[in-house]
């Protein structure tokens, strides 16, 4: 299975929140969901799936193609840093890429 190429990113029209990469709208948060915040946070938290996914595969990966602790603590601190960088971006937080247009 092939999903939308990354990067995703949130953009705001009015009532409603579109996840995009490009061109390409990926999703669309329906306009019936109360309050704002929660539309706002479903589209971030959607639009960091991928890289989410990224890190997963990655710790995953490690932890399969080298056995034992010492192996895998070789990759996982950059397998951390996507894991932090995707939990921020679905957040919200400042340095995640999501826009208002």
């Amino acid at each position: 299975m092939k999903h939308t190429k990354e990067p995703w990113r949130v953009s705001s029209h009015g009532y409603r929140y579109e996840i995009v990469s490009g061109e390409e709208i990926v999703a669309v948060t329906p306009y019936e969901i109360p309050p704002e915040e929660r539309k706002l946070s479903n589209a971030l938290l959607m639009a960091a799936a991928p890289e989410m996914l990224a890190a997963l595969k990655g710790l995953v990966g490690a932890h399969l193609a080298t056995p034992g602790p010492r192996g895998v603590m070789v990759y996982v601190p950059h397998f951390l840093e996507q894991a932090e960088a995707a939990i921020a971006k679905a957040e919200g937080k400042e340095g995640a890429d999501h826009a208002s247009t």
